[in-house]
Order: C-alpha cells, then structure tokens, then sequence
C-alpha cells in the first residue's frame, strides 16, 4: 500500500473470532483508477479523513477556549492591581 501512497484510515476494528464461507476473510480490493481525473491526482497523504478534521477542530476551539480564558483572568487581576 506504500508503494501506491493510499491512506487507510484509522477508525477501523479487528473482528476476533469471525467465522467466514472460506474460513479466512477476504482481501479487500482497491480500485486503482478511477473514473474521475480529479480524484486520480489527489495527493492523498496531504488530504485528511473527516474524523481527522473533526478532531482538529475540537483541538483548535478547545485552545482558542483556553486562550479566552487565560485573557479574561489577566484582565481581572489587572483591573484588581495585582500585576
């Protein structure tokens, strides 16, 4: 999968204990080309999954949260004259 640069995402499970028709499961197969030319030039390790986005988003409010929070505790001990 390297040599083709494809990107599997991470939100996967392994299934312990699966019974399968021909007792092992199957490969799963990739479709190499596609029908659309856009999508063929795709960079894909730059391109993030969209839990990737969702969890980067988190991050990012719960830092601009903390950043409004630390302001808002400076402006008070400054307006009581403790700086």
């Amino acid at each position: 999968m390297a040599e083709n640069k494809e990107k599997i995402s991470t939100d996967y499970k392994i299934m312990k204990n699966m019974m399968c028709k021909g007792g092992e499961p199957s490969l799963m197969t990739i479709k190499v080309a596609t029908g659309n030319p856009l999508l063929d030039n795709v960079d894909v390790d730059k391109t993030k999954t969209a839990l990737e986005k969702e969890i980067m988003k988190q991050k990012e409010e719960a830092t601009k949260e903390e950043e409004l929070k630390r302001q808002k505790e400076a402006g008070e001990q400054f307006d009581r004259g403790e700086v």
